[in-house]
């Protein structure tokens, strides 16, 4: 600390100059008096005139207001503020030693703290999604969900403390959640004065990882020994190696396939056996690989639950001798029970009803649509016993208006499914185009009932691929491979005049158009609580031949075209197969569920009984549990409800309708949590974002401990203060006694000489 002499200034005023003016006025006419005192010597003049103008002077000197000040200066060390990052992708090890980027940061934290000069004026912190002070770097850990430096900026500004902020010294890898606002963060940096020293740790390529990014399950699906899994698996630095896809129910093996990996995002699918009926749950992991970044993201948990029950299909054929096509590419799903009927074309109603069977291939009796007894049923009960109605070219005459209107009721009402297929006389040529039949389908055919039989080619909208009756192959890409280059091209369809409100077109005309748009080949639409689906080309003697004739009759290589149909079939019997299973269903979101974030459910019960008692019961991984509130949906009369995942693991829902008679029904699913990676979606190290914020600054960057901290810029950073006191003088006692001495002794002095 340093001392200066003290400096005294005065506020002179326009009043202090009139001031000083009539005193030397006074101070004129005094000395002229003293000067005509004859008697006394040139000593005593000379005294008394002296005390005189001392006096004055002494007043003028307090009329000026004087200030006294002084300065003390005075070195004072600012604060060294080390940001460490604990934010999730702070653990991973993508060195060549496989150290965590953490552990090379916490090292070079305790680097600096040993370096002379610095240590005595060092803080630490950690930050991810908020700012916290330590003092342990042993018990810091890479556990944040996220990493915000804007906040933990503003934090830092905004902190009292003992010293000045100099610097920041920030040790990450450059995985901001706010990117911009770090910018804006660097800019109150700058403006503060404050330089930022950025050490970025990890590589800025991607790690090399599998990660098993979500599983699909959770359905209720009818039992069938075969169960399919759809797996989304991301392998960045794995391109084509292999790994091994196992599924297990508690200890037991249950499946295993092997998977080459692409390196990138791609779709798996998981076929295997399950023995196991009504809700079970499976566990699916994919083997490390050497090298990987995280052990913990291979594995996943997802719930089925597995009723018994069929689809039962009702085919109706109106082209002789084409019944066995689609018949048979239905019949090798175990799940489906199909009864055939068939319809004599291009003869009187009255001929056709003279037939009442015809044998097939198989030898098996295939009964005449307007059969009495054995063709489409006649009431309702009958009519129930089916899930999905498959219309292909029977002309409308050969049904009754009643038969119609059950046909309406078991889509919109039971929930049914309603298929019509193509040829001469169906659609608008079957003159369904002023039936009830109408409003079931997708496609408005009102007056036209014109065909074309020329051959044409598909074209597939973009957005149709993702549909499940199009998931004709085992990924994706097979899916679109097999539609643009597999399937063979269709012979004609029939003329519809466009899609309805509300449908789906599944494939177009390849180069036709109408008014409206490229004709629609196929098409679906949810109506009531069912579904239809319009298939506006004759499938079965054409569609489907050209499949036989181009791959084969095998199983196998006729795969596309049987999955097409069971796919259809099973997407229009959904929500019939549904209400069929149970009275309860438990929907949730599809996909990852991470920690932390509010899980939406819905409950749908398809109980009539409004005095039925619906709960629903959360049992969290730690076997606690909590009943959840239900709020009733006016929209489609399901219930919600949602809960907080604040527990890593298997969250097991269990819905229950209590009805009159001690009837209990029960629906469970599983809802798998696991921790919030978000950050981990990209593990590149962002040192070009680092770089930009030191420069903004006016600090500097290194990639990596390889550089050592500016110890020289960071120990010189001190600031010299400044401390001034101000007082004012005229108000001192002492001046005040000498003003009285002055005045006094002159006084007294020109009384003792006789002057006054």
């Amino acid at each position: 600390m340093n001392e200066t002499s003290p400096e005294i200034y005065f506020q002179l005023t326009p009043v202090w100059q009139g001031v000083a003016v009539l005193c030397a006025v006074l101070l004129t006419v005094g000395f002229w008096s003293y000067r005509r005192a004859g008697k006394l010597s040139s000593a005593c003049r000379v005294l008394l005139w002296g005390l005189r103008v001392c006096s004055v002077a002494l007043v003028l000197f307090l009329l000026a207001d004087p200030h006294r000040i002084d300065r003390k200066a005075f070195d004072e060390t600012r604060e060294v503020a080390v940001l460490l990052d604990v934010s999730q992708s702070m653990a991973l090890h993508d060195t060549p030693d496989q150290s965590t980027r953490m552990a090379l940061a916490k090292a070079f934290a305790e680097s600096i703290q040993s370096q002379a000069g610095i240590a005595g004026h060092l803080r630490l912190y950690t930050f991810g999604e908020r700012l916290c002070t330590t003092n342990e770097l042993a018990t810091v850990t890479a556990s944040e969900s996220h990493t915000r430096f804007s906040e933990a900026v503003a934090s830092l500004l905004n902190q009292p403390r003992d010293v000045p902020l100099g610097a920041v010294v920030l040790l990450s890898d450059g995985q901001f959640a706010d990117t911009a606002a770090s910018r804006e963060s660097a800019l109150k940096l700058h403006r503060a004065g404050i330089p930022l020293f950025a050490f970025g740790f990890g590589t800025p390529e991607e790690a090399a990882d599998v990660v098993l990014r979500g599983a699909v399950g959770g359905q209720i699906v009818p039992f069938d020994p075969k169960i399919r899994l759809g797996l989304t698996v991301d392998s960045p630095g794995f391109d084509g190696r292999k790994t091994m896809a196992t599924v297990r129910r508690g200890g037991r093996l249950l499946h295993e396939q092997s998977v080459t990996l692409t390196g990138k995002p791609q779709e798996v699918v998981l076929e295997f056996d399950s023995p196991f009926e009504g809700f079970a749950e499976y566990s699916v992991s994919l083997g490390r690989q050497s090298g990987e970044r995280l052990d913990d993201n291979n594995a996943g948990r997802f719930g089925v639950d597995l009723r018994d029950e069929k689809i039962h299909v009702l085919y109706m054929e109106g082209t002789p001798g084409a019944t066995d096509t689609l018949e048979n590419a239905l019949e090798q799903d175990p799940q489906m029970e199909v009864t055939s009927l068939y319809f004599p074309q291009h003869t009187s109603i009255v001929f056709a009803k003279r037939s009442p069977y015809r044998t097939d291939r198989k030898g098996r009796r295939v009964y005449n649509v307007a059969h009495p007894y054995r063709g489409f049923p006649t009431n309702m009960v009958s009519l129930l016993k089916y899930d999905v109605v498959i219309n292909s070219d029977i002309y409308r005459e050969a049904f009754t208006p009643e038969q119609l209107d059950n046909t309406v009721s078991l889509v919109e009402q039971h929930g049914g499914g309603f298929v019509m297929v193509g040829g001469s006389t169906a659609f608008g040529a079957g003159q369904y185009d002023k039936t009830v039949i109408d409003k079931l389908m997708p496609v408005d055919v009102v007056g036209n009932r014109d065909s074309e039989w020329r051959s044409f080619k598909l074209r597939i909208p973009e957005e149709a691929y993702d549909h499940p009756i199009m998931r004709v192959g085992l990924t994706a890409d097979e899916s679109r491979r097999a539609w643009n280059e597999k399937f063979p091209g269709f012979g004609g369809l029939n003329l519809v005049n466009r899609l309805k409100p509300g449908a789906v077109s599944l494939a177009l005309h390849g180069n036709k158009s109408n008014q409206y748009g490229p004709l629609v080949v196929f098409a679906v639409q949810q109506i009531g609580r069912g579904r239809t689906m319009a298939f506006t080309s004759d499938t079965t003697p054409g569609w489907g031949a050209s499949f036989e004739s181009r791959f084969g009759t095998s199983t196998d290589r006729n795969g596309y075209y049987r999955q097409f149909w069971n796919n259809a079939i099973r997407w229009l019997a959904a929500d019939r197969i549904q209400r069929k299973a149970g009275e309860i269903r438990i929907g949730f979101p599809v996909g990852p569920v991470h920690i932390g974030e509010t899980v939406p459910l819905t409950v749908t019960t398809l109980s009539p009984d409004p005095a039925a008692k619906l709960t629903l019961k959360l049992v969290r991984p730690d076997r606690t549990e909590a009943e959840l509130p239900l709020e009733s949906s006016l929209s489609d009369g399901s219930f919600v409800a949602s809960f907080v995942a604040e527990q890593t693991g298997a969250h097991r829902l269990v819905a229950h309708l209590a009805k009159a008679g001690d009837e209990n029904v029960f629906a469970r699913q599983l809802v798998d949590v696991i921790p919030n990676q978000r950050e981990l979606a990209s593990t590149r190290a962002n040192h070009e974002l680092l770089q930009s914020l030191a420069a903004t600054t006016g600090g500097r960057f290194a990639a990596g401990p390889g550089r050592s901290l500016p110890s020289r810029e960071l120990g010189d950073l001190q600031a010299q203060f400044v401390e001034y006191r101000e007082s004012s003088t005229w108000d001192r006692w002492w001046l005040m006694l000498l003003l009285t001495a002055l005045l006094g002794t002159e006084w007294s002095l020109r009384r003792g000489w006789g002057l006054a």
